[in-house]
Parts: C-alpha cells; sequence; structure tokens
C-alpha cells in the first residue's frame, strides 16, 4: 500500500492480488500491477502500471493519473 498526497489530499493505492510470479525473464518485465485507488475510504478507481517502475517513477504516474481521472471531475 502507497499513499500520495496530490493536491492536497491524500489518496491510497493498493495492489491487487494478480496473477503468480512470471517465470521467464520476458514474462517478468511484461508484469503489469493493478492498483486499487481510495480517498477517504471511497473507491475512485483502478490504475494499471508495469511491476518493475522505481518509487520515483510510480509516484508520476499515480499523480498523471489523478490528473487525467480527476481534471474531468
Amino acid at each position: 500500500m502507497r499513499t500520495i498526497t496530490w493536491n492536497g489530499r491524500a489518496y491510497r493505492f493498493e495492489a491487487m492480488p494478480g496473477v503468480p510470479e512470471a517465470a521467464s525473464i520476458a514474462e517478468r518485465a511484461a508484469r503489469t500491477t493493478e492498483w486499487a485507488v481510495s480517498s477517504h475510504r471511497e473507491f475512485i478507481g483502478a490504475m494499471t502500471c508495469p511491476a518493475d517502475v522505481t518509487t520515483g517513477e510510480f509516484e508520476v504516474r499515480c499523480e498523471r493519473w489523478l490528473e487525467e481521472l480527476l481534471k474531468e471531475a
């Protein structure tokens, strides 16, 4: 579970159960993780992200995902 603060509000990203560990290097590189996103205990969506991104890359992806989702709200 990770928490990202965006525009002064906390958003919780929790990895959803996925498929078993991939066996080959190519399968591991292609694997993605689904993240359930919530704010104040309310589910707001699901984000897909490659499993091998760094913490910094993950935070940038989260911020972009939130911006795209919430600019329409």
